[in-house]
């Protein structure tokens, strides 16, 4: 299994000649693919898209089955509403704000 994704083509047209619109999917994509499970934490799966240095993470059940996709702008929306929720009562310059902390990374 792999994915295919925006990265994965413009790689492909870029350095290589041989890239054509007819090619198979398995030619371009990255692989192995990375997963987790909808029981993984957000702080794991923020640890393994930046350890990986992948932006997207396909979420699969105890069968191996698709359940999903997160991604990076997922994540940020979810710690930008957060955010948004914690601060609504709040002076927006008021120090000492652990946005990191929100998502319970270090």
């Amino acid at each position: 299994m792999g994915i295919v994704t925006e990265r994965d083509i413009a790689r492909m047209i870029g350095f290589s000649a041989k890239f054509f619109a007819d090619m198979n999917v398995s030619e371009i994509m990255s692989k192995p693919l990375i997963t987790v499970t909808p029981n993984t934490s957000v702080k794991d799966a923020v640890a393994l898209m930046d350890q990986k240095n992948i932006r997207r993470l396909p979420v699969v059940d105890y069968k191996g089955q698709m359940a999903g996709i997160i991604t990076g702008k997922d994540i940020f929306k979810a710690v930008l509403n957060i955010f948004k929720e914690n601060m609504k009562d709040q002076d927006l310059k008021s120090e000492g704000f652990d946005l990191l902390g929100l998502i319970g990374t270090e």
